[in-house]
């Protein structure tokens, strides 16, 4: 086993549920640093979206309009093999493809929502929750956990 850190955002939606989200996540390992922000930092949520605004720049607007003027929250979670479990927790990207037990199936549950009706809607997938990948953690880190302690430094 290996300790490992990565972060998570709450999205706008996510936060309707921030305790149930937090409890899943608290459930796998440590909360380390979290935030949360009535309103979005947009200068952040730019930086976050900055490659997906150079790959597509339409969805990249879906994103900002998803975040503008409302309510979301950040924060590192670490813990033995945290990456391959979070993956696990949060399920499949579109919640309707997700886990039953996962935290973006009680997006589909609650509000129907999936990947397909986003796109065809023109705006965020509203599957309550982001987590970093192995190779973007550090730079996610940077913009919204750049003083949170490091694996072995807490």
């Amino acid at each position: 086993m290996v300790l490992e850190q990565t972060l998570f955002l709450i999205k706008p939606r996510g936060m309707e549920h921030e305790s149930v989200v937090l409890e899943r996540l608290e459930s796998i390992g440590a909360i380390i640093t979290y935030q949360a922000y009535d309103f979005a930092p947009m200068d952040r949520v730019q930086s976050h979206y900055e490659r997906l605004r150079q790959t597509s720049p339409e969805v990249y607007s879906w994103f900002i309009e998803g975040y503008c003027g409302k309510s979301m929250s950040s924060g590192v979670l670490q813990g033995e093999d945290i990456i391959e479990r979070m993956l696990l927790i949060t399920g499949d990207t579109d919640p309707e493809q997700a886990g039953a037990d996962t935290i973006r199936h009680i997006a589909y549950v609650l509000n129907g929502e999936s990947l397909a009706k986003s796109i065809q809607e023109k705006r965020m997938c509203d599957n309550f929750i982001h987590r970093s990948k192995r190779d973007d953690f550090k730079f996610e880190r940077g913009i919204w956990h750049p003083d949170a302690p490091l694996c072995g430094q807490l």
